[in-house]
């Protein structure tokens, strides 16, 4: 476990969120993190557009 890195969601959201956003199933082969890169660079998502414009594959780029 790393201190950044990507955070578990719950499966409903993922499943949704695989179909929406682009290379989220890639997040799940780097290394889960104690917190999370939007907690500590954007505010709370609450929406599925969130994850899209928080770059959610800035892990792996």
């Amino acid at each position: 476990m790393s201190f950044v890195g990507p955070r578990p969601e719950r499966p409903f959201f993922v499943k949704q969120l695989i179909d929406e956003v682009p290379y989220y199933n890639v997040r799940h082969s780097i290394q889960p993190g104690i917190t999370g890169l939007a907690q500590v660079r954007y505010q709370y998502g609450a929406s599925v557009e969130d994850p899209v414009q928080n770059s959610s594959t800035t892990y792996i780029m």
